[in-house]
């Protein structure tokens, strides 16, 4: 008989301090320490130990992130580049039009915004009108008495 009270009837995982840190985002832990707190004062604002925060900022080497970030364009074009190699003939051949084409945009778009270009299309002159619409105090909902 399959009841709560049976021995082999499945108990529900509740969270525990042991797997709750796995819910806290390693991001908003980095953040906090990259603002200047220490360990003890992140895992006070997050609900963890220190010893938990400092587990999981060892699983992180913060100390190469200002390089990263500058070459962040570079690293990314050379993953791209590694992808791109390493597509067989054989997957080529085995991939639809539609998964060809997703990946390239994908690839195309994420090259220029690391880039800094731009990643959208913008209509100059819808810009231009809404500049002269601005200059001239032109804009809705305003009051222009």
């Amino acid at each position: 008989m399959d009841t709560p009270n049976h021995p082999n009837h499945p108990k529900p995982k509740q969270k525990t301090a042991g797997n709750f840190s796995k819910y806290i985002p390693i991001e908003q832990i980095i953040d906090y320490r990259l603002k200047g707190l220490t360990h003890r004062e992140v895992g006070h604002m997050l609900g963890l130990t220190r010893e938990t925060v400092s587990k999981r900022l060892g699983q992180v080497d913060l100390s190469t992130l200002p390089q990263f970030r500058t070459h962040e364009a570079d690293i990314i074009a050379y993953h791209r580049r590694r992808i791109i190699n390493s597509v067989t003939p054989a997957d080529y051949k085995n991939a639809s039009l539609l998964q060809k084409t997703t990946a390239y945009g994908i690839l195309y778009d994420k090259g220029r915004l690391a880039e800094g270009k731009s990643t959208t299309n913008v209509d100059i002159h819808q810009a231009i009108r809404t500049i002269k619409m601005l200059d001239s105090g032109n804009v809705k909902g305003e009051d222009n008495q």
